[in-house]
Order: C-alpha cells, then sequence, then structure tokens
C-alpha cells in the first residue's frame, strides 16, 4: 500500500501530496484509486482539492464490467481512505484540521465504526496514522500500535512502539511500516513490526547514503521496495529504488535513474506504488515543468524495465494516475481523460471504462 497521505516538496525532489497522490499548485478537481475488489474500482473524488489542506471528497465505485457509478459516502473531510473488501477506513478531518478521527466504513449498510480520535497541531503535513490491510486496520496511538478488526471495530492486539513513531507508511499482511521520528520525508527511520509474532526491526540506513521517502514504498512477506534519493554532489543528485530483504535485513540498490541538477527550476519525481512476486511498480514524471510520465514495471529477478503506459504533461497539470497492482492486474487513472485503465501484466490485455459521475 501506497501512503498518499502526506505533504511536502523536499528539498530532494521527491514530492508527496496530501490526499492520494496528486501534484497540484492550488485548489482544483480531483479523482484517487482507493482501492479494487473485484469488478469494482473505488474512487475518491475531490470537488476542489489542494495539496495543502484537507478539503471535503465524497466515494464512489465503478463497475466495471456495466460501467456504472455510485455514489458510496457524501463529501466530508477525510484522509487517508483506502478500501479493502467491503470495508473502507479513513481519518476525518474536523476544526481547521486540529481533529482527527479513524474510522471504518461498511460498504453495503453504510455503518460507520469510530476507532480512534486525536488533536493535532496544524501543519502542512497530515501524518497517516491509520491503514487497512485484508480484515485489520492498525491504528498508530499513544505509543501503540492498535489492530482493530474491520467489520465491527473489536480491537485484537495492542503493541508497544516507540512514543516517537510517527506515521503508519505501509500495511501488508502481517507487516506494518512505521517511521519513527521526523516528518516523514528525508530524515526519518523506520521500523518494521509483525503483528504475527510482535517482532520489531529498526531498518538500518541504506547504502551510499540514499535517503529513502517510506510514505512512497511497497511491502510482501520479502521485501520492501522504498522511492529513495541519492546526493551524488553538491549539485546533482538522482532517484532510485532500493530494495530492502526482511529476512536477512540488507538493502540493495535496485534500480537508477539519470543524474539531475539539484537547483534546477524542474526535477525529476519518483514513487514506488507497488510491489508483488514478479515486480516493482513505479511512475515517474517531472514536477513543475512539461514533461513525460511513465508508469514502469520493473521485474525483480532481471531488474528489466517494461513501460506500461506514459505520456506528456503540460505545465501545471494535476498528475493523479494514482496505479494500483492487485493480483497481477494493474488499475490507474488517466491523467487526460476521466477513465480507469486495467491493464494485466501477465497477457497485456488492456480494459478503459470512462467515469462518468453524477454530480
Amino acid at each position: 500500500m501506497f501512503n498518499r497521505c502526506v505533504s511536502k516538496v523536499t528539498c530532494l525532489g521527491l514530492v508527496l501530496i496530501a490526499g492520494c497522490g496528486g501534484f497540484f499548485l492550488g485548489p482544483s478537481e480531483g479523482m484517487y484509486i482507493v482501492g479494487v475488489d473485484g469488478d469494482h474500482v473505488y474512487l475518491q473524488y475531490y470537488p476542489e482539492d489542494s495539496g495543502f489542506t484537507v478539503l471535503p471528497s465524497s466515494i464512489w465505485s465503478l463497475d466495471l464490467a456495466t460501467t456504472q457509478t455510485k455514489r458510496i459516502h457524501e463529501a466530508t473531510p477525510q484522509s487517508g481512505v483506502h478500501v479493502s473488501g467491503d470495508h473502507y477506513a479513513a481519518e476525518l478531518v474536523r476544526d481547521g484540521e486540529t481533529w482527527g478521527k479513524v474510522v471504518t466504513y461498511d460498504i453495503s449498510t453504510g455503518r460507520r465504526t469510530d476507532l480512534y480520535e486525536r488533536a493535532i497541531q496544524p501543519a502542512t503535513a497530515w501524518p497517516s496514522i491509520h491503514a487497512i490491510s485484508g480484515d485489520r486496520v492498525v491504528v498508530l496511538a499513544e505509543g501503540e500500535l492498535r489492530v482493530f478488526d474491520v467489520a465491527d471495530g473489536t480491537l485484537l492486539q495492542t503493541i508497544d512502539v516507540p512514543d516517537d513513531a510517527y506515521e503508519v507508511a505501509a500495511f501488508e499482511g502481517n507487516l506494518v511500516l512505521l517511521t519513527i521520528g521526523g516528518r516523514g520525508f528525508d530524515e526519518e527511520e523506520a521500523l518494521l513490526v509483525n503483528l504475527s509474532s510482535e517482532d520489531q526491526l529498526v531498518i538500518p540506513p541504506p547504502p551510499g547514503g540514499g535517503q529513502p521517502v517510506y510514505p512512497a514504498s511497497a511491502l510482501t512477506p520479502r521485501y520492501l521496495a522504498v522511492a529513495s534519493q541519492q546526493e551524488l554532489d553538491a549539485a546533482t543528485a538522482r532517484n532510485e529504488v532500493l530494495l530492502f530483504d526482511i529476512p536477512s535485513a540488507t538493502w540493495r540498490v535496485f534500480a537508477q535513474d539519470d543524474s539531475y541538477p539539484v537547483d534546477s527550476f524542474s526535477f525529476p519525481v519518483l514513487f514506488v506504488y507497488g510491489l508483488d512476486d514478479a515486480r516493482v511498480i513505479v511512475e515517474r514524471f517531472d514536477a513543475l515543468a512539461a514533461s513525460k510520465w511513465a508508469i514502469e514495471a520493473i521485474d525483480l529477478e532481471s531488474a528489466e524495465r517494461t513501460v506500461i503506459t506514459g505520456g506528456t504533461l503540460s505545465p501545471w497539470t494535476a498528475f493523479p494516475t494514482t496505479p494500483l497492482l492487485l493480483d497481477g492486474r494493474l488499475y490507474w487513472l488517466d491523467p487526460a481523460l476521466p477513465r480507469v485503465v486495467v491493464h494485466d501484466l501477465e497477457s497485456g490485455h488492456e480494459q478503459s471504462v470512462l467515469i462518468d459521475l453524477a454530480r
């Protein structure tokens, strides 16, 4: 799961924007993929979206078989929306972004279950303290990692974690990735928590001084894949994909992009959006300028790159493709048209469905 709920343009050129990963310089319409269940793709729609505040958004389902859309939830200020099966988790935001409540919704019935609420200092970054995977929701709360049943909110497990644990960066299966200290960007450390054994692994710094951005990461039981940035000298840097082998607790540089000048007006941005036993899914584009963009699959064994899709963006264009990898299929939003594209990574078969919301 890629965490799309932090906001900052780092001096190193990796951009993470509040909401679900779009890049905006001001309020504009936005739409994001927040989950897939069978033939249903779930969308978060903002009449106005911004990388600097949490604005109201509604949740919709798109039936790929019938092309019909249905509104699941009315617009409300909410952050960290992710769907799993018949449920989704979110943090409701109130009072000028000084108060949040982590909740789950039953999609079929609309029933809401409240899990945890908190006060927060107003800031550009709204750290995500929750995530959903399968039938469980994890919440980072007061030095604890709390595990809830997604259906009824039953507290299943509580694990003590460091008091300065800042954010839930990823959750997959029994593994939860937390950032420690900092604000989830260049300077943070990370902790991997195994819910089954309750073991905690402090992730060591990567080799060569690379700076991983853990919210741009993905997990399997074997690997953590994360976007990183490597300063080559005072004037140049490059983006990388790092792989952390969890059983051996070792890093390796998996893929490297070309170097670029750090003082350039425009700069390349790299996100990791998915990981399975065969490949890493990444997205690349240049920020703040007319540029090419691409979604690529990188083979885990050979490191061979395959461009799945791409194009050219005009300056200041919102970029909410939000790729999602599930069961060998890749889903994304076309940045030029209101449509969902589904690409089978084995057969190459592709389906495109236009989105028509009754707004």
